[in-house]
């Protein structure tokens, strides 16, 4: 898996081309009727768009820790940091968390790119239908992707697919409901999945095929409870893995090593860095140094840290937790050396902290690890597997094909960097409907581990109430949380304050 090199330029062009902010008065330099006149320049558009992805205040830092921190699995150090940060752990979160706010204006810089590209597309001259779809089919895609996980994250939003010329007529937007922008995600993936070029390098796992724009219809059907949908989206990705060329990688552990992504199968989707080189924000990976142990020689900041009992309850002979969890972590002497020192005697929380997204850097990746290489799954195969076993089993019960999607997924979890083991065991036979489908919501708890997932399987299973407060068992005790209050971020004040019509929806 090769990277694709976005450069500078390109996201200079895009982020003069069209910003749509809804904070505001929204601009538009350079108009679809003009700068349009080849393919190459909705590609040129269409990639800034996806240059935001690796953004600090995508996945670069801000959404992965309150992904985290959100869920059952997670809890902030208790070291001083920022307020706004601190707020992801509590609920209800704070209206005016400043990175709330830059991650909604960052989404809809997103869809701001893409909409020009979608409209630019049909200013260029001498092209078919044909080849105008599948010049909008990429833009389409992180359209889709953006709203998405804008109704994931605030439910109802504004709604905006055009190109904006009239900037008085956007400051009056009102809101439009979460399910009907989920709607609309799943046209853009459907579009996606239509018209993409069937002979897309399926080497290059930041930009979307088909079988990406397939995949993520498999997500969204399942987070809406679409489950014939969302189990035929995914076994056409499982019928057409070869065509895409996706599998499970034998070792898990690869996933995660700096040196080894760009040859991964697994990986459908990924944020991916350009390693010692950024520009501000908008390439810097901050997830190693977020998990990382602080005060240890790896230079961690520590502010999303597991809940002991995530690391009590995890059984030691699931390689998974192996790869995912620290125990033990090195620090420097006053003499200059190394000692090892183990989580009990770590600087506050003294408890087991995230090795998923730390460590595993090429040795030529500076600083902490804030300038890595690395591409971050954000979908990968053995999600699909889960996704096929979780939708199948709601439409028509337990099968055989069912369990054997799970059965894949423990089988690699029991290769411990090439010894094999016998745990975890095959999926037991005879489980009712709902013990399976609870036995594949804990698989992918742990397979998916900190990846960002949890938090949205709380939502969509509406599971809130119990791992947080009812739960004897529960991994994390969090009193204030109410369902469906909490499920939701609220819209930004300052965005509010500028457009108080987006209280309300169309």
């Amino acid at each position: 898996m090769k990277k694709y090199k976005i450069y500078l330029s390109v996201i200079l062009i895009y982020l003069a081309f069209g910003c749509t902010d809804l904070e505001e008065n929204p601009t538009n330099i350079l108009s679809p009727e003009g700068f349009f006149q080849s393919v190459e320049d909705v590609e040129i558009v269409t990639r800034g768009a996806y240059a935001n992805l690796p953004h600090h205040h995508i996945w670069g830092d801000a959404l992965p820790l309150y992904l985290w921190l959100s869920s059952d699995m997670c809890s902030q150090s208790t070291f001083g940091a920022l307020g706004a940060r601190q707020s992801y752990d509590e609920f209800p979160l704070d209206p005016g968390n400043v990175h709330i706010e830059n991650m909604w204006n960052t989404f809809y810089l997103m869809i701001s790119g893409a909409n020009s590209a979608i409209e630019g597309a049909t200013f260029v001259p001498n092209l078919t239908d044909a080849e105008i779809k599948e010049a909008q089919a990429s833009a389409h895609f992180i359209r889709g992707y953006s709203y998405y996980f804008i109704a994931m994250l605030w439910g109802d939003a504004p709604y905006i697919d055009t190109f904006v010329r009239d900037t008085d007529a956007i400051a009056q937007i009102k809101s439009t409901k979460e399910a009907e922008l989920l709607q609309h995600a799943i046209e853009d993936f459907q579009f996606a999945k239509d018209h993409l070029s069937p002979n897309t390098d399926t080497k290059i796992r930041s930009l979307p095929t088909k079988g990406t724009a397939a995949s993520l219809l498999a997500s969204i059907y399942l987070y809406i409870g679409d489950y014939a949908n969302a189990y035929k989206e995914a076994k056409w990705v499982i019928d057409n893995k070869n065509l895409y060329n996706y599998g499970l990688e034998e070792d898990y552990v690869d996933l995660f090593i700096e040196d080894k992504q760009d040859q991964l199968i697994e990986p459908i989707f990924t944020a991916d860095y350009l390693q010692n080189i950024n520009d501000g924000d908008i390439n810097r990976d901050w997830i190693g140094p977020l998990t990382t142990v602080r005060g240890s020689a790896a230079g961690g900041w520590g502010l999303a840290v597991p809940e002991t009992k995530v690391f009590e309850t995890w059984d030691d002979r699931d390689y998974r937790k192996d790869v995912n969890m620290l125990d033990s972590m090195w620090f420097r002497t006053n003499d200059g050396g190394l000692e090892l020192r183990h989580y009990s005697t770590f600087p506050l929380p003294p408890r087991p902290h995230i090795e998923k997204w730390a460590g595993r850097f090429n040795e030529n990746t500076q600083a902490n690890g804030n300038n890595s290489g690395n591409n971050i799954p954000l979908m990968r195969y053995a999600e699909i597997l889960l996704i096929a076993a979780e939708a199948g089993a709601e439409v028509n019960g337990v099968s055989p094909e069912l369990e054997g999607y799970v059965n894949q997924v423990r089988a690699r979890a029991r290769n411990w960097n090439g010894k094999m083991t016998d745990f975890p065991a095959d999926v037991p036979t005879g489980l009712s409907k709902d013990e399976f489908i609870d036995l594949v919501i804990d698989e992918r708890r742990l397979e998916f581990a900190f990846e960002f997932k949890r938090w949205f399987d709380i939502k969509r299973r509406d599971m809130g109430n119990w791992v947080f407060k009812e739960n004897p068992d529960r991994l994390e005790d969090r009193p204030t949380f109410q369902a469906p209050r909490d499920y939701h971020w609220y819209i930004p004040g300052p965005v509010l304050a500028v457009n108080p019509n987006l209280a309300e929806t169309e």
